[in-house]
């Protein structure tokens, strides 16, 4: 008998009295595919055909096998691990078997950000779907963590910390058993968590421990290596090094035996991408390489060295590169991907900046967007995709891009838990290109708010003086700014003239682009915004 968690030992007594490390020694179950449990032959385990379930899991005691006693201890015991067990030693005819019952757990091991099940099975062997379940913690003021009742979940009384966290699963209410599945566990979700069954009599409690993995940060694209130093210093690159993702249907990633990759058995999404370095592991010390890293790859990565108990986990958070540039009077889309693949129309999204003073800068609900609450400097400027919200994908346009555009953007969808920060980066055209090469003309409206320098000039070459204005509030003619803006003169140090936006100024037509006809009686160029360090 085994509780949910706990490790157990099946043992066997040859009654040989001899040393019997040098004999075959297998375990299995028939009612399982592949049925192998564990495989001992010569002095060595042999991982390459043992069940996935049973992975990182089962030791055979060396001592024990010293004195003729064939013990397995298998650790972390789960609901499915109950049956039973055939031990074959040598040949069929040293045959034995061992029940294992599995019952309710008292503990489960779950790190930060994992999803983890808290099961019971009420050995009813019927649907229980319409019955009452519970889940509860004594500890929080509000203790309800999940109610289900009549085939439906009841969220109102839910305590918020587990709002959108938690689901029963229906098929294994059909079969008896009572599984709770939390997501993205959090350091305060550790605690006795008690599952009451249609009354008071029928209750079970289990704790959960919540521990925290080694972090580790790239980039989409990036290479980055996931490191374990065993402290061992020596070679280890005869040991066998197993790197696993226990959230994945495929969980292995890496297996490394006998100074070589086995690939037949890894998640085919790493296939070619992972590379434990010789160098290190001569050092004592395991380090596996991820190249091209994806999104995908965001999880806990554990590595079993030699046996169940040297194990380590390392989390790996993987983030994209939150910048996207454009030159002032382009058109820019700041996206972001749901991975929700589903149609969002009707979900709410806002597009903020935390360095303004008021409104948004884009607010969708509905399939409407609302105006009346956008900041009047992106009024008429912003669209989103109605096609890509279909997608589950969310795409700003912005259009016209200015100088004072950038900065942070935050997208918060339906709630602050799906929230996206993208950087804008504002540039300019050819700095310094006069006048042949400028930007075409954006009119004085566009340049709202700016602070407008103008810059005198002789014979078509830019003089040394500028002269700073207060930010443009207003629309009026080129000709007329150096007679409405207070002036101070400054001269410009070498190298501190940024983000130079040049407009050519004419004294009949405004601010106009490069190839316009005309007498030019001005010879003013308006530049967009000046950094005097």
């Amino acid at each position: 008998m085994a509780l949910v968690g706990d490790d157990v030992t099946l043992l066997y007594d040859t009654k040989r009295l001899t040393d019997i490390r040098e004999e075959t020694v297998e375990w299995s179950r028939t009612d399982l595919n592949p049925d192998l449990v564990h495989l001992h032959e010569d002095r060595r385990t042999f991982y390459k055909l043992q069940n996935p379930a049973y992975r990182g899991r089962t030791v055979l005691s060396e001592e024990d096998l010293e004195r003729g006693i064939i013990s397995l201890r298998l650790s972390r015991v789960r609901l499915a691990d109950e049956g039973n067990y055939t031990c074959l030693f040598s040949s069929v005819h040293n045959q034995y078997t061992v029940q294992l019952l599995v019952g309710g757990a008292h503990s489960v091991m779950a790190l930060v950000g994992d999803d983890v099940t808290l099961s019971y099975d009420t050995k009813q062997l019927k649907d229980i779907s319409e019955e009452t379940v519970e889940w509860s913690r004594a500890d929080l003021k509000s203790d309800l963590v999940h109610l289900y009742e009549d085939r439906r979940t009841f969220y109102k009384l839910q305590n918020p910390a587990y709002r959108g966290r938690t689901a029963l699963s229906e098929e294994d209410l059909e079969r008896g058993i009572i599984s709770l599945r939390l997501s993205r566990v959090r350091l305060a979700d550790e605690g006795n968590y008690t599952c009451l069954f249609s009354s008071g009599h029928n209750q079970y409690t289990v704790q959960l421990l919540v521990g925290e993995a080694h972090s580790v940060m790239a980039l989409v694209g990036d290479d980055v290596t996931l490191s374990y130093d065993t402290k061992q210093l020596k070679d280890i690159s005869e040991e066998t090094v197993e790197w696993s993702r226990t959230d994945l249907k495929s969980d292995l990633v890496h297996l490394h035996e006998d100074r070589r990759t086995f690939y037949k058995l890894q998640n085919p999404a790493y296939r070619g991408r992972t590379v434990l370095s010789e160098e290190d592991l001569e050092r004592g010390i395991i380090s596996l390489r991820l190249s091209r890293v994806r999104l995908a790859d965001e999880g806990n990565y554990t590595c079993l060295f030699s046996s169940v108990h040297n194990q380590y986990t390392v989390q790996l958070l993987v983030g994209e590169a939150h910048s996207v540039m454009a030159l002032v009077g382009d058109d820019v889309t700041l996206s972001y991907d749901t991975k929700q693949l589903k149609d969002i129309s009707e979900e709410t999204v806002m597009w903020s900046r935390t360095d303004l003073k008021s409104g948004f800068v884009h607010l969708h609900e509905d399939h409407e967007t609302f105006y009346k609450e956008h900041n009047p400097a992106y009024r008429g400027r912003t669209v989103l995709s109605e096609e890509d919200l279909e997608r589950g994908i969310i795409s700003l346009r912005l259009s016209r891009v200015r100088l004072a555009d950038e900065g942070n953007y935050t997208c918060l969808f339906s709630s602050v838990h799906n929230q996206y920060t993208v950087q804008l980066l504002v540039g300019v055209r050819e700095a310094g290109v006069f006048p042949s090469k400028v930007h075409p003309a954006l009119s004085l409206e566009q340049l709202c708010g700016e602070i407008v320098v103008l810059v005198g000039s002789k014979e078509g070459k830019c003089s040394q003086t500028v002269w700073v204005g207060a930010p443009l509030l207003h629309h009026h003619p080129c000709a007329q700014i150096p007679d409405l803006l207070p002036m101070n003169e400054h001269q410009v140090p070498q190298g501190h003239l940024l983000q130079l936006l040049i407009l050519q100024a004419q004294e009949e037509q405004g601010v106009v682009g490069p190839g316009v006809g005309g007498q030019q009686h001005a010879d003013v160029w308006v530049l967009g915004k000046l950094w005097l360090g």
